[in-house]
């Protein structure tokens, strides 16, 4: 399945979207016919092996176009004030999934700076790398008392369930050169 061509745009402008994408190997099989076997005897189970990728050509979003999103969704989201805080955002890259994992790679830009930026979960793995020329934190955070951070960020961590109490966020290292 391909989408050559997705556009959004708000009357207003605080929205605009243009993506592209594809997806492959999607099965509308029910689980009762997921299950079922062949005449020579080999399962038919689905393998999860979506495929799936996104071309985001550009997305923008004003300030006022992340609130808009938040008030559709209700109480179903509550965006944090740092989010607020990046002001104008714009990003262009892919955003790509196979089976469960799931990633991104591209360009951010915001009004208190900008990164270069890939991240993935691949089960329990959770790898990224953030690059910025100088990001305004103390803005985001709302603290006079920090400036301009400039940093090369190398994350690898595991992700856990809330519902299992024997892991820690503590196995995600950060530092490392």
């Amino acid at each position: 399945l391909r989408c050559p061509n997705l556009n959004f745009k708000t009357r207003s402008g605080s929205i605009f979207f243009n993506a592209n994408g594809k997806v492959a190997n999607f099965d509308f099989a029910s689980k009762k016919e997921k299950d079922k076997t062949t005449t020579n005897g080999s399962s038919v189970r689905s393998r999860n092996n979506l495929h799936w990728n996104v071309n985001i050509n550009t997305l923008k979003l004003s300030g006022d176009g992340i609130r808009q999103i938040a008030k559709n969704f209700g109480k179903k989201i509550n965006i944090p004030q740092e989010v607020l805080r990046l002001g104008d955002i714009y990003f262009k890259g892919i955003v790509y999934g196979k089976g469960p994992s799931i990633g991104t790679q591209g360009n951010l830009r915001t009004d208190v700076g900008n990164a270069s930026l890939k991240a993935e979960k691949k089960g329990e793995n959770l790898l990224a790398h953030i690059d910025t020329k100088g990001i305004l934190l103390g803005k985001i955070i709302n603290s006079k008392q920090l400036g301009t951070l400039a940093a090369t960020l190398d994350i690898h961590g595991t992700s856990y369930s809330s519902h299992d109490r024997r892991r820690t966020k503590r196995n995600i290292e950060y530092g490392k050169d």
